[in-house]
């Protein structure tokens, strides 16, 4: 069992747990928009709030957010206004806490318990990029050329 239906389940808190990955749907999103960042988060954030959002409606909750929300590595604004507009469409309040305030005590609490804790976003790029050595170093290379440029410029 992974660490949110654990924890769901040591509190006694009721949770509804997507478990369908959809790799394939996700790559026809993402690809297209890989061409920044921003962009493929944008796209997934829009698939991910639009089912969450629709799901909310047709099952009659008051409510809906995302555990993404908990991210000090998400696009909060970004989120928050792609949740908004969903929210509009399917006739359902959107629950909007900044829960970031909770991280550090998030991540001690998961330890306590000995939750698992996925260390990235969930999808293959996130995963990728947190675990490619060859990705980390072709980044600070070109942070280094960055701040070369940056010197230059200003000399």
């Amino acid at each position: 069992m992974q660490g949110a239906a654990q924890f769901a389940e040591t509190v006694q808190m009721p949770i509804v747990i997507d478990r369908e990955y959809q790799m394939r749907s996700f790559l026809k999103k993402a690809l297209p928009a890989e061409d920044t960042r921003g962009g493929r988060c944008r796209m997934c954030y829009t698939w991910r709030l639009q089912e969450t959002a629709d799901y909310a409606a047709q099952h009659g909750f008051n409510a809906f957010t995302s555990t993404l929300f908990y991210s000090i590595y998400q696009q909060h604004d970004l989120m928050r206004s792609v949740a908004e507009c969903f929210a509009d469409q399917y006739g359902i309040t959107f629950y909007y806490e900044d829960f970031r305030i909770g991280w550090q005590e998030g991540i001690d609490m998961s330890k306590d318990m000995e939750l698992y804790r996925q260390s990235y976003c969930g999808c293959i790029f996130s995963e990728e990029e947190r675990y490619s050595k060859e990705l980390q170093k072709i980044r600070r290379k070109e942070n280094r050329e960055k701040k070369r440029q940056r010197h230059m410029l200003s000399v």
